[in-house]
């Protein structure tokens, strides 16, 4: 989308939101990198894949330090550490878990989630 194409990191502070934000995948796959929050599925996935910066939203310093540190030095995305993020949310390997959970397999196996690289 032209908003992400427009931004340098993109903002995922939602405060003790524990599933999973549309805006995380849309970032990444636009190579844009997060500054989100520490807690539930989005800081674990801004952790383990290296995705950007993470910090605790519901601190207004923490989270007021964080920013004007990420306005002097923006946060990266690695590169290598992302990839296994992007393939495992594709379409079509939704498509194979949504047809394991209705027929109870798929023709060709299904795979796990990727582990986290430390």
């Amino acid at each position: 989308s032209t908003a992400f194409q427009a931004c340098d990191i993109v903002t995922a502070c939602y405060p003790q939101h524990f599933g999973a934000s549309g805006i995380l995948l849309s970032a990444i796959q636009m190579e844009r990198p997060i500054f989100g929050s520490n807690y539930g599925y989005i800081g674990d996935c801004i952790r383990s894949f290296g995705l950007g910066v993470e910090v605790d939203c519901r601190d207004s310093e923490a989270l007021a330090t964080a920013l004007r540190k990420a306005l002097q030095r923006p946060p990266t995305m690695d590169p290598v550490r992302s990839r296994p993020f992007l393939d495992f949310h594709t379409a079509e390997n939704f498509r194979r878990h949504v047809q394991m959970l209705v027929v109870g397999a798929t023709s060709d196996g299904i795979d796990p989630p990727p582990p986290p690289r430390p």
